[in-house]
């Protein structure tokens, strides 16, 4: 027997996020070339100056890869609830528009379909 489940949505990330994912692809880039430097001067090999700089900088990108990973959990969390209290409100609204349709007066809706017949080119 099969379960009904709610619908799952899946949240992409917003503006916020890619920002944040980005800028954590691109230090976790440069943290592998670093742990393939350290490889390279382990076995005897030697770095060229902006291979050095990039080395000492790997406390700096450790640090900000930490920073940033600490940043982007609550900020799914807060966009997580945001999207759910959304979501609740749409559907109270809907819920709300079932309760009390729309009237709609026959006189009216016969002056708007005149008007957009009057509108249309005639076809010959």
């Amino acid at each position: 027997m099969a379960t009904a489940t709610a619908p799952s949505f899946e949240m992409a990330d917003g503006p916020v996020l890619s920002v944040i994912n980005k800028c954590l692809r691109a230090l976790r880039k440069k943290q592998k070339c670093i742990i393939q430097m350290e490889e390279s001067l382990a076995q005897g090999k030697t770095l060229n100056k902006e291979q050095e700089e990039t080395l000492h900088s790997k406390s700096t990108v450790l640090a900000g890869i930490d920073e940033l990973e600490k940043l982007r959990r609550p900020l799914m969390a807060a966009l997580s609830q945001e999207f759910s209290l959304a979501l609740e409100k749409l559907q109270n609204l809907e819920t709300s528009i079932g309760e009390h349709p729309i009237e709609v007066n026959p006189a009216e809706e016969t002056r708007n379909t005149e008007k957009k017949k009057q509108a249309e080119p005639a076809v010959k």
